[in-house]
């Protein structure tokens, strides 16, 4: 399995706040990466410097460039008042393959529906955003984030506001991507996510604690110092 992300002492802060202090990670590439840690750990910092939308002040990272990267962010993130349904959030998701100009085509239809469907969301194409619960807003962005196909696909606590079926439904869709030959990059709280991960990378004040398989990575040791360091 080769690397498809190779982030090499990345130091990153908000003003005065140190966030990222010379963190070094290999992400294998085809499989899926969880990456957990307290609040304030970094993990959704570290998923934006892998987007492209924030930038390293220290370090390098050699990744897919921004137009091979698909981010989910979480639903919180996204305005209730824009003025779209479902479909068309969706389709947003073609958006990058369409260009300016070119209307959506019977495959781009065909993907959005097919994502559409797997995610729930068929009862729901006709209805605008902000009518929506936070995890069906969820889910509509994790579909508009695999209509993408991108090779590199980002998502920011995909599980949050999900019951237990839509979690169980994500996860799969998660696991069946990476067997596809996508690289997957999560940052979650959510274990039972994590646990069904090929590989897990555990941050704590900023930079890397632990690396490995769930089974190596969720000990209680280095969940004790993980949540000691935040």
């Amino acid at each position: 399995m080769n690397d498809a992300i190779h982030v090499d002492g990345v130091g990153f802060g908000y003003n005065e706040t140190r966030v990222l202090d010379g963190l070094t990670l290999h992400i294998p590439g085809g499989a899926t990466t969880a990456v957990v840690g307290a609040n304030g750990s970094g993990k959704s910092t570290l998923l934006g410097l892998l987007a492209g939308t924030l930038f390293p002040q220290q370090g390098s990272i050699d990744a897919p460039r921004a137009d091979g990267v698909a981010f989910a962010v979480q639903h919180s993130q996204v305005s209730d008042a824009l003025p779209i349904t479902v479909a068309e959030t969706v389709m947003m998701g073609r958006w990058r393959a369409l260009g300016l100009w070119r209307r959506p085509s019977r495959e781009d239809r065909a993907i959005v529906d097919y994502w559409i469907t797997e995610l729930g969301l068929d009862d729901l194409r006709r209805r605008r955003l902000g009518t929506l619960s936070g995890g069906q807003r969820q889910r509509t962005l994790l579909a508009q984030a695999f209509a993408q196909e991108s090779p590199v696909v980002l998502l920011d606590e995909p599980t949050v506001g999900l019951d237990a079926d839509s979690r169980d439904r994500v996860a799969r869709q998660i696991v069946r991507l990476a067997a596809s030959g996508r690289t997957i990059v999560a940052a979650t709280h959510d274990v039972g996510l994590a646990g069904r991960f090929d590989f897990c990378v555990l941050l704590g004040a900023g930079s890397v604690l632990a690396t490995g398989s769930p089974e190596a990575i969720f000990t209680e040791p280095n969940l004790a110092a993980a949540l000691s360091l935040g």
